[in-house]
């Protein structure tokens, strides 16, 4: 296995941001978005206002 059949491709963060979307961008964590690269993407997604991080004591909508 070479280190490109391991990388984050394009696709793979469209469908987790798209998967973020469906989920009205409240995603509890990593697994939530359901793709490979997810664990390095939702920090990302996280920092630049995609994700929101999902708090117990917030009414969100």
């Amino acid at each position: 296995m070479t280190r490109k059949d391991k990388s984050i491709t394009r696709a793979s963060v469209m469908m987790a941001f798209h998967k973020a979307l469906e989920l009205g961008r409240i995603v509890t964590g990593p697994k939530k978005l359901g793709t490979f690269g997810a664990s390095y993407l939702y920090p990302v997604f996280r920092e630049i206002g995609v994700i929101i991080e999902a708090r117990a004591d917030y009414k969100y909508f």
